[in-house]
């Protein structure tokens, strides 16, 4: 339970920062190091849609099959 609201804390503090594609992978990096059980709990603590840090996690996998510099969607 600590975790989440460390990772809602994080969350808060960027989300005026980041554009939509850098929300994105952040709250896949925080999935990503919680391991099984990552995306819904970052879903759950952040508000970012499930499916959302499920393409983050695919950007993350393959960075070079991703948008085009300068394109957040």
């Amino acid at each position: 339970m600590e975790a989440d609201v460390l990772i809602a804390a994080r969350h808060q503090a960027l989300e005026g920062i980041l554009d939509e594609r850098q929300r994105r992978l952040h709250a896949a990096v925080e999935a990503q190091v919680l391991g099984h059980g990552g995306v819904k709990r970052v879903s759950e603590a952040t508000g970012v849609a499930r499916g959302s840090i499920l393409a983050g996690l695919k950007e993350l996998k393959d960075p070079e099959n991703t948008l085009p510099k300068g394109r957040v969607r």
